[in-house]
Protein backbone atom coordinates (compact mmCIF):
# COMPACT_ATOMS: atom_id res chain seq x y z
CA UNK A 1 0.00 0.00 0.00
CA UNK A 2 1.86 2.96 -0.79
CA UNK A 3 1.36 6.48 0.86
CA UNK A 4 -0.41 7.77 -1.19
CA UNK A 5 -3.57 5.09 -0.63
CA UNK A 6 -3.24 5.73 2.48
CA UNK A 7 -3.10 9.73 2.98
CA UNK A 8 -6.35 9.31 0.54
CA UNK A 9 -7.65 6.83 3.16
CA UNK A 10 -7.22 8.53 6.32
CA UNK A 11 -8.10 11.36 5.00
CA UNK A 12 -12.08 10.06 4.35
CA UNK A 13 -11.69 8.59 7.74
CA UNK A 14 -11.05 11.85 9.02
CA UNK A 15 -13.60 13.99 7.13
CA UNK A 16 -15.77 11.50 8.22
CA UNK A 17 -15.42 11.98 12.14
CA UNK A 18 -15.11 15.61 12.01
CA UNK A 19 -18.37 15.49 9.71
CA UNK A 20 -20.01 13.28 13.12
CA UNK A 21 -18.25 15.50 15.39
CA UNK A 22 -19.67 18.59 14.01
CA UNK A 23 -23.40 17.08 13.74
CA UNK A 24 -23.37 16.55 17.10
CA UNK A 25 -22.29 19.94 18.53
CA UNK A 26 -25.23 20.89 16.10
CA UNK A 27 -27.65 18.88 17.13
CA UNK A 28 -26.84 19.51 20.91
CA UNK A 29 -26.85 22.96 20.22
CA UNK A 30 -30.52 22.18 18.78
CA UNK A 31 -31.64 20.42 21.43
CA UNK A 32 -30.55 23.11 23.81
CA UNK A 33 -32.02 26.02 22.19
CA UNK A 34 -35.00 24.54 19.56
CA UNK A 35 -32.58 27.04 17.41
CA UNK A 36 -30.32 26.47 14.72
CA UNK A 37 -27.78 28.77 14.27
CA UNK A 38 -27.61 30.15 17.27
CA UNK A 39 -24.76 31.52 18.94
CA UNK A 40 -24.29 28.29 21.38
CA UNK A 41 -22.55 26.01 19.08
CA UNK A 42 -20.19 28.55 18.31
CA UNK A 43 -18.85 29.80 21.66
CA UNK A 44 -19.68 26.92 23.79
CA UNK A 45 -19.67 23.81 22.52
CA UNK A 46 -17.05 23.65 19.62
CA UNK A 47 -14.06 22.52 20.94
CA UNK A 48 -15.92 19.87 23.23
CA UNK A 49 -14.35 16.43 23.21
CA UNK A 50 -16.30 13.94 21.69
CA UNK A 51 -17.07 11.79 24.70
CA UNK A 52 -18.33 14.93 26.37
CA UNK A 53 -20.52 15.48 23.25
CA UNK A 54 -21.96 12.26 23.01
CA UNK A 55 -22.42 12.30 27.16
CA UNK A 56 -24.27 15.73 26.91
CA UNK A 57 -26.41 14.62 23.64
CA UNK A 58 -27.66 11.68 25.20
CA UNK A 59 -28.41 13.81 28.61
CA UNK A 60 -30.12 16.37 27.57
CA UNK A 61 -32.05 14.13 24.36
CA UNK A 62 -32.95 11.73 27.28
CA UNK A 63 -35.53 14.80 28.49
CA UNK A 64 -36.35 16.37 25.46
CA UNK A 65 -37.44 13.65 23.61
CA UNK A 66 -39.41 12.13 26.91
CA UNK A 67 -42.65 11.39 24.51
CA UNK A 68 -40.83 10.08 21.88
CA UNK A 69 -38.94 6.93 23.03
CA UNK A 70 -38.30 5.31 19.66
CA UNK A 71 -36.55 7.95 18.32
CA UNK A 72 -34.30 8.21 21.09
CA UNK A 73 -33.71 4.68 21.50
CA UNK A 74 -32.44 4.96 17.75
CA UNK A 75 -30.44 7.55 19.27
CA UNK A 76 -28.95 6.03 22.02
CA UNK A 77 -28.27 3.00 19.52
CA UNK A 78 -25.46 5.30 17.03
CA UNK A 79 -24.26 7.32 19.97
CA UNK A 80 -23.23 4.18 21.34
CA UNK A 81 -21.23 3.46 17.41
CA UNK A 82 -19.92 6.77 17.58
CA UNK A 83 -18.91 6.02 21.40
CA UNK A 84 -17.27 2.52 19.69
CA UNK A 85 -15.38 4.34 17.21
CA UNK A 86 -14.02 7.15 19.73
CA UNK A 87 -10.62 5.51 20.93
CA UNK A 88 -9.87 4.47 17.41
CA UNK A 89 -10.43 8.18 16.21
CA UNK A 90 -8.12 9.50 18.77
CA UNK A 91 -5.44 6.78 17.63
CA UNK A 92 -6.05 8.17 14.54
CA UNK A 93 -5.72 11.40 14.84
CA UNK A 94 -2.91 11.47 17.78
CA UNK A 95 -1.38 8.25 17.10
CA UNK A 96 2.18 8.53 15.32
CA UNK A 97 2.10 6.97 11.70
CA UNK A 98 4.81 4.70 10.63
CA UNK A 99 5.09 4.46 6.51
CA UNK A 100 7.35 2.79 4.80
CA UNK A 101 10.39 4.64 3.50
CA UNK A 102 10.38 3.15 0.28
CA UNK A 103 7.33 3.74 -1.56
CA UNK A 104 6.47 -0.19 -1.92
CA UNK A 105 2.87 -0.86 -2.98
CA UNK A 106 3.58 -4.48 -1.68
CA UNK A 107 3.65 -3.22 1.92
CA UNK A 108 0.46 -4.62 3.18
CA UNK A 109 -0.29 -2.20 5.90
CA UNK A 110 0.53 1.15 8.01
CA UNK A 111 1.61 0.87 11.85
CA UNK A 112 0.28 3.91 14.08
CA UNK A 113 1.85 4.06 17.33
CA UNK A 114 -0.86 5.51 20.77
CA UNK A 115 1.99 6.86 23.12
CA UNK A 116 -0.51 7.50 25.74
CA UNK A 117 -0.28 6.13 29.15
CA UNK A 118 -3.18 3.56 29.76
CA UNK A 119 -4.22 1.50 32.62
CA UNK A 120 -5.34 -2.35 31.37
CA UNK A 121 -7.91 -3.15 33.25
CA UNK A 122 -7.41 -6.95 33.87
CA UNK A 123 -3.85 -6.43 34.46
CA UNK A 124 -3.90 -3.84 36.25
CA UNK A 125 -0.51 -2.61 34.50
CA UNK A 126 0.22 0.48 32.53
CA UNK A 127 0.77 0.30 29.13
CA UNK A 128 2.48 3.25 27.62
CA UNK A 129 2.29 1.83 23.94
CA UNK A 130 -0.02 0.38 21.84
CA UNK A 131 0.57 -0.64 18.05
CA UNK A 132 -2.23 -1.36 15.21
CA UNK A 133 -1.50 -2.49 12.25
CA UNK A 134 -3.86 -1.93 9.50
CA UNK A 135 -4.44 -3.11 6.14
CA UNK A 136 -5.75 -1.46 3.64
CA UNK A 137 -8.65 -3.77 3.90
CA UNK A 138 -9.30 -2.33 7.36
CA UNK A 139 -8.61 1.19 6.45
CA UNK A 140 -11.83 0.76 3.94
CA UNK A 141 -14.27 -1.37 6.15
CA UNK A 142 -13.19 1.17 8.98
CA UNK A 143 -14.44 4.07 6.38
CA UNK A 144 -17.40 1.99 5.78
CA UNK A 145 -18.38 1.86 9.02
CA UNK A 146 -17.75 5.35 10.40
CA UNK A 147 -19.54 6.83 7.13
CA UNK A 148 -22.49 4.15 7.73
CA UNK A 149 -22.75 6.06 11.13
CA UNK A 150 -22.10 9.29 9.69
CA UNK A 151 -25.15 8.54 7.55
CA UNK A 152 -27.63 7.52 10.27
CA UNK A 153 -26.67 9.72 12.40
CA UNK A 154 -28.12 12.15 9.88
CA UNK A 155 -31.29 10.84 9.54
CA UNK A 156 -31.43 10.71 12.99
CA UNK A 157 -30.97 14.66 13.08
CA UNK A 158 -33.41 15.55 10.97
CA UNK A 159 -36.17 13.14 12.34
CA UNK A 160 -35.40 14.72 15.72
CA UNK A 161 -35.94 18.39 13.96
CA UNK A 162 -39.06 17.27 12.78
CA UNK A 163 -40.74 16.06 15.95
CA UNK A 164 -41.90 18.79 18.99
CA UNK A 165 -40.28 17.95 22.10
CA UNK A 166 -40.26 19.95 25.65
Amino acid sequence: MNNETIYHLLGKISIAFASLEHGMVYLLEYLLTKEECSLVAVYILHGMSISKLIEKVRLIAKIRLLEHKAVFAKLEEILDNIDEFREQRNLFIHGNWHFNEEPADNADSVTVVNYKPKLDKKSGKWECLKYEHLTKTELNQLFQDVATVLSDFRKIDTKIRHVKFT
